[in-house]
């Protein structure tokens, strides 16, 4: 409420405020959810954070104005520890944004347990997917060079009625709709070589156990060269008897080594 105007072309001035949060490396964007003008803006986004440890970690909050063609003015930032969730004491609360004249931002926090979805029971609606690349085989661009080779890992999400890609205006931005572009991943370049070791690993929240996947795309971070893609779904790890697989190897699509190989673990938490 009473964020800043920043559009002050129009006639009593107005903002189209949107929210960037993060934890760690983890950054979600809500830029295609902006409200629309307006300085009292009813997001109602919803994010969701898989966090290891708690101690020292803080809950970041960025607030700027969308501009289309131009650089979004800043509107504030604040910043939440994450052991205050931990601890339950946060729910509707109001909270001063710092590095801005004025405005406040009402937020909620909540804490939740996951555990090994081998003893979680079944079915489960919501879970956590520990995803770890290890290393790649025949990886080629076709070139006389091995490339520099990075996975990109994202949480796939079917299309349907629920799903959206457009931006909502304020008056939609009541309903929470899950993008798959909140839920991404990328490995750090390793080469050159056909055979690189990644040995790097992110957690994902899928709250569509049953359809959602993780697409695996590898890609040569010189070119942006797509050197093999591959999808696995969700579904397929709950079918598992414990629920994880370790270092399976994949096998790329639409590569130029017919034997592109990736190879992954993963493992599934069920949350409570």
């Amino acid at each position: 409420r009473h964020l800043m105007k920043k559009d002050k072309h129009l006639i009593g001035g107005k903002s189209d405020p949107y929210a960037v949060l993060a934890i760690g490396e983890k950054k979600i964007s809500f830029k295609d959810r902006y409200a629309e003008s307006t300085v009292d803006p009813e997001w109602n986004y919803v994010a969701d954070f898989p966090v290891e440890e708690v101690a020292g970690l803080d809950l970041k909050l960025e607030f700027f104005d969308y501009d289309a063609g131009s650089e979004d003015d800043f509107l504030g930032r604040t910043a939440i520890s994450v052991e205050s969730a931990l601890e339950g004491h946060v729910k509707e609360r109001w909270i001063r944004l710092d590095d801005a004249k004025h405005g406040e931002i009402q937020l909620s926090m909540l804490w939740k347990i996951v555990v090994p979805a081998s003893i979680g029971g079944d079915p489960f609606d919501c879970c956590v997917v520990a995803f770890y690349v290890d290393y790649g085989r025949n990886l080629s661009s076709g070139k006389s060079s091995a490339p520099y080779s990075k996975v990109e890992l994202s949480m796939s999400t079917p299309v349907s009625e629920k799903v959206s890609t457009t931006p909502l205006s304020r008056k939609e931005s009541i309903k929470w709709i899950p993008s798959s572009k909140y839920e991404a991943y990328t490995t750090k370049p390793r080469g050159p070589s056909e055979d690189p070791v990644f040995q790097e690993g992110h957690f994902f929240l899928s709250r569509n156990p049953s359809s959602d996947s993780i697409a695996v795309q590898v890609v040569d971070h010189r070119s942006g060269f797509v050197l093999g893609s591959t999808y696995i779904k969700i579904n397929y790890i709950i079918g598992l008897p414990d629920k994880q697989f370790s270092q399976m190897e994949w096998k790329l699509k639409n590569s130029v080594h017919p034997d592109a190989t990736i190879v992954l673990s993963a493992k599934l938490y069920a949350v409570i």
